[in-house]
């Protein structure tokens, strides 16, 4: 739930996120979803009005972060990712910004401290394609 709001910070444009559905019924932060755009998901289900919106904007310029796992993890190691994110790429022509953070969870955990180390990582933009001769399902898993 800390990465959206580090993500925010130390970003220096606007960007948005997508949300479970249920976020946005939460007090406080669900008003600030609404208020602010974000785009919100039925999770498990393809939301395929989740998915147009997102190319919108994405065509539109705007910064979407992904967590591509699709979940918030209890564990520190990373999960399978979907394809989702790489789907939307290709149909907006988006660049891609991968970024990977690690340390996360300690934030505001009792006994890290103030200030618990956190790790982020940001890769190299690109514009994702599938070559020519390989199939659209296994060039999205990339």
């Amino acid at each position: 739930w800390f990465d959206p709001l580090l993500l925010s910070i130390i970003f220096p444009r606007r960007i948005w996120y997508f949300a479970k559905i249920q976020v946005f019924n939460w007090p406080i932060v669900g008003w600030l979803c609404r208020v602010t755009g974000q785009i919100p998901v039925h999770r498990g289900e393809g939301d395929r009005a989740a998915l147009e919106r997102a190319i919108v904007y994405l065509r539109e310029g705007k910064a979407i972060v992904f967590f591509p796992e699709g979940t918030v993890e209890r564990q520190e190691q990373m999960i399978a990712a979907h394809t989702g994110v790489a789907m939307l790429a290709l149909r907006s022509g988006a660049t891609m910004l991968p970024i990977a953070h690690s340390g996360t969870r300690r934030v505001l955990r009792r006994g890290q401290g103030w200030f618990p180390r956190v790790d982020i990582q940001i890769g190299a933009p690109y514009i994702p394609i599938i070559p020519d001769g390989v199939p659209r399902k296994a060039g999205l898993q990339f």
